[in-house]
């Protein structure tokens, strides 16, 4: 069969990462709200996730899938899988650390490549017709 990565049989869909980006609370891959581990706990990610188990496994090579998804799920496999998803697509899951009553957390916002590559250097930008 062909492998579209080191990861993934086939690319999936933009939708299926929206199903999977939901099961963190977010409204689809551009939703930059921030979240961390004690909102993913609140919103039971871990058994959102497993209810997309099956679809993963099809997206999954075979080895990959046993790898990632085939072992007792926590927060730290769920951002895994978050991330190797997103990455498809040129998002990114960023992770920035805050201090809430003198502990630290990491705070997670999904980010998209594309748009942070672009930049205007110069706003008087002329075109030559000539």
């Amino acid at each position: 069969m062909y492998n579209y990565n080191q990861l993934f049989r086939i690319m999936p869909d933009i939708e299926f990462i929206n199903k999977l980006v939901k099961c963190f609370g977010l409204e689809s891959v551009d939703d930059t709200s921030p979240f961390d581990r004690h909102v993913m706990k609140e919103r039971d990610t871990i058994n959102k996730i497993y209810d997309l188990y099956p679809d993963m496994l099809y997206y999954y090579i075979p080895c990959k899938g046993k790898l990632y998804l085939d072992h007792i799920l926590n927060e730290d496999r769920c951002l895994t899988i978050l991330r190797q998803f997103l990455k498809l697509y040129d998002y990114t899951l960023d992770k920035q650390e805050t201090v809430n009553n003198k502990k630290k957390i990491l705070v997670y916002t999904i980010s998209n490549n594309l748009i942070s590559k672009f930049s205007i250097v110069n706003k008087d930008v002329k075109f030559d017709m000539t």
